[in-house]
């Protein structure tokens, strides 16, 4: 299989030309997400701003997205520290979480020194 560079778009047509089926690849944490493409609209949507693309769609920024990113799918704590900044430990449970589940949790759950384990129906 060859190797391409994220992000891009797959398609699938019938024999007249006719789209069948769109898709959008965009980086995950660790590895790629794929993102149903409803329309020609959206494929030029995505293909223009994938990321924020990718954010709209899941009614959060590009910021977000990149956060996801960057903590590898990992949500942070909402606790300050003395100094008043962010707390750089995990919530507990956090590993590599979809981006839905992340964006409830990044900066509003705690950690056990913050507040206890994070329960699991939460995710």
């Amino acid at each position: 299989m060859e190797r391409r560079r994220l992000p891009y778009t797959e398609m699938r047509e019938d024999v007249d030309g006719n789209l069948l089926s769109a898709a959008g690849y965009i980086q995950a944490p660790r590895h790629l997400t794929v993102i149903r493409l409803n329309s020609s609209d959206e494929i030029e949507s995505f293909r223009k701003n994938p990321e924020g693309f990718f954010a709209e769609r899941h009614g959060a920024t590009v910021e977000q997205y990149r956060d996801w990113i960057d903590t590898d799918g990992r949500p942070r704590c909402a606790g300050r520290t003395a100094k008043g900044r962010h707390c750089r430990k995990l919530v507990p449970g956090a590993r590599f979480w979809p981006f839905d589940a992340w964006l409830r949790a990044h900066r509003r759950k705690f950690c056990a020194v913050h507040r206890g384990p994070l329960d699991r129906a939460d995710r």
